[in-house]
């Protein structure tokens, strides 16, 4: 058996062997140029649109132009891109520092707060009312946050519906609610638009022949 003493002597030698080794001068198939790297593989720059924000509640708009500039420049500094403004209801025992929504010196605050924040490579957004949605008498059905109402009944062929077709929610039928459409569905795949059969009372004159129908 070989020892290992021999091993050990003959990898060693294979080791200066390796070493001593040099490329010719003359072999042009070989370079030390270090590749060009492509133009389209550098990192794009990065822009306020592409860094984090955040939403900035503003508590009664009990906000002041000191206080503006301390956060913005912490914003800016654990590198959010900019700020969603979010006026809202204020904090209690704070009433003496809320501010009047839109009034001249709120606009004041937010002109300060724009300003600023652009002077830090930062933007600013607002959500575009006082936190919730819009409300109040002010504001008539038609423009009014609305929201779909479905409700389901099951006929049979040659029966008529009994019931009219309305809102069985008392709330919503003070607003005064709108049909948008009656869909008929059958149970082997038939699909039938049937507004038109409903009367301005909610009566439904439409009658199936046979099958079972949703509606």
């Amino acid at each position: 058996m070989i020892s290992n003493r021999k091993i050990f002597l003959a990898l060693a030698l294979c080791g200066s062997l390796l070493t001593n080794c040099r490329p010719s001068q003359n072999n042009s198939n070989i370079t030390n140029a270090k590749p060009a790297v492509a133009a389209n593989n550098a990192w794009p720059e990065i822009k306020k649109e592409n860094r984090p924000w955040t939403r900035w509640w503003w508590m009664g708009s009990a906000v002041d132009e000191k206080n503006i500039n301390r956060l913005l420049g912490e914003y800016a500094r654990v590198g959010l891109g900019g700020v969603e403004i979010a006026p809202i209801y204020g904090a209690m025992g704070h009433d003496s520092r809320y501010i009047e929504f839109l009034s001249p010196q709120w606009m004041q605050m937010l002109d300060f707060t724009v300003k600023k924040a652009g002077d830090l490579g930062m933007g600013v957004d607002m959500t575009q009312g006082t936190g919730w949605p819009f409300g109040g008498p002010q504001v008539k059905p038609a423009y009014a946050a609305s929201k779909l109402i479905i409700q389901k009944y099951s006929l049979k062929g040659g029966q008529s519906l009994a019931e009219n077709i309305s809102v069985n929610d008392a709330k919503q039928q003070e607003l005064g609610p709108i049909l948008q459409a009656v869909m008929a569905y059958g149970d082997k795949g038939e699909i039938l638009n049937i507004t038109d059969k409903v009367s301005a009372a909610g009566k439904l004159n439409w009658l199936p022949k046979t099958g079972n129908w949703q509606i």
